[in-house]
């Protein structure tokens, strides 16, 4: 596999883990101080 196939990858994953954070945080969860860690 290419590195730059495996960085699309990465991102690709990455936004799905936002994103289901996203879900959860309409839900009342913590996730938002773990985003917050991240940087995001």
């Amino acid at each position: 596999m290419s590195e730059a196939r495996a960085q699309v990858l990465l991102r690709a994953l990455a936004i799905a883990v936002q994103e289901s954070r996203m879900v959860t945080d309409a839900g009342g969860s913590k996730t938002k101080n773990a985003d917050r860690s991240l940087g995001s």
